[in-house]
């Protein structure tokens, strides 16, 4: 028979294993990266975000300076194929997970450029050349060769390979263009081979579990992209380690370790009025299928697009209570979309955080503002969960 959990005590517990409580804020950028399994970084700010609502202090040169400086962090693609910043002694086992998942992914690919797997690898033994001690953007690869098509997408695929890393964006932290290393220069001591697929899928769940848990097995599912069946195999073969349990208010069974059953039940902070404005893709947001812990269903369409992308939340104690957005150039300003009107010391924190991220962002103040209305993003064009309160007013 399972146990029954409290929503508002697991809620609670699982802002302080995010480091988004006053208390459980993080000192060392390392430590929190691999606590939340790293940092969903398709959109260039979200990074910097992320840790912005997670450290107690945190320039965005922090980060910089772990990623290429001292390299200890690297930009690889991860869970559902997409690209995280991830500490660099979990990237064998990201590439190891994920690697038979992308080969039919690159040969459509490959198609699609009309290049058939032998001319790729002639490019890439023209390519590869070139990042010999040196880091190099798409434009600069293609200066070199002027008769190559197809550079940015052949870079990627490089990297996916695993013969090309990606490093930071020399145009600047709000930019998409990457500058491009040679894996082996990068991190030359780094085996991606050290690791099997079965190894990584099973210490990737384990990971998962401590940090996302409790679960269901379509949470885990989905957020790895593994298959319901592996993903059942794995934790029957943990079984011993794991409990089922309840939680008020929601109808499905959910499964943690019987070791972080025990943390959560002698958990006693109490975290106040917690605020936290949390931007696109945050792992807070992407950690579940069932979203029903911290989203009332009729605000899902309002905050995950039609492919399960998150938009930027504005979070309560934990629960998503709207959300918000910013415009720079003139007029710079950040926006705020809340699903019910939230009481006077709730707002007044909001706004506070808001002006402050308002400085992190922008370097100077900001105009707040509220838009009574909101498009649904089901309702919007692809792409549109980025900027999820553009033209509302």
């Amino acid at each position: 028979m399972s146990e029954k959990i409290d929503r508002i005590r697991m809620n609670r517990w699982g802002l302080k294993k995010q480091h988004l409580t006053a208390k459980s804020k993080g000192k060392n950028i390392l430590e929190v990266v691999d606590d939340i399994i790293g940092l969903h970084a398709t959109d260039p700010l979200s990074p910097y975000l992320s840790l912005y609502a997670r450290l107690k202090h945190f320039n965005r040169q922090d980060l910089d300076e772990f990623w290429e400086g001292k390299k200890l962090l690297g930009k690889v693609r991860f869970v559902r194929k997409t690209v995280y910043v991830l500490p660099k002694e979990n990237i064998p086992a990201a590439f190891a997970a994920i690697r038979s998942m992308l080969i039919p992914r690159a040969d459509v690919y490959l198609t699609h450029l009309g290049l058939t797997h032998e001319e790729y690898l002639r490019l890439c033994q023209r390519i590869l050349p070139l990042f010999k001690g040196r880091g190099l953007t798409a434009k600069e690869v293609k200066a070199e060769l002027e008769s190559v098509e197809h550079i940015s997408p052949l870079l990627n695929l490089m990297c996916d390979q695993g013969s090309l890393i990606r490093g930071l964006q020399r145009a600047g932290w709000l930019s998409n263009l990457h500058t491009y290393y040679a894996m082996k220069d990068y991190f030359p001591d780094l085996d991606l081979d050290k690791i099997t697929e079965e190894e990584a899928r099973r210490y990737i769940v384990q990971q998962y579990l401590e940090t996302f848990g409790p679960v269901t097995l379509e949470d885990v599912s989905w957020w790895t992209s593994f298959r319901k069946g592996e993903v059942k195999k794995i934790l029957q073969q943990r079984e011993k380690e794991l409990c089922e349990v309840e939680i008020s208010g929601l109808k499905r069974n959910y499964w943690m370790l019987k070791a972080e059953r025990a943390h959560m039940e002698s958990y006693r902070e109490d975290i106040g009025e917690e605020v936290s404005l949390l931007p696109l893709l945050d792992p807070y947001l992407m950690g579940y299928k069932d979203r029903s812990r911290y989203l009332q269903p009729e605000y899902f369409p309002y905050i995950y697009d039609r492919g399960g992308n998150a938009t930027s939340t504005i979070l309560v104690n934990g629960e998503v209570k709207g959300v918000w957005d910013y415009k720079s150039g003139k007029g710079r300003s950040l926006k705020m979309h809340w699903f019910q009107e939230p009481g006077e010391r709730i707002l007044d924190i909001t706004r506070n955080k808001a002006m402050e991220l308002g400085e992190f962002i922008f370097g100077g103040d900001l105009e707040i503002c509220c838009c009574r209305l909101m498009t649904p993003l089901s309702q919007r064009t692809l792409g549109g969960f980025m900027s999820p309160l553009k033209d509302n007013k």
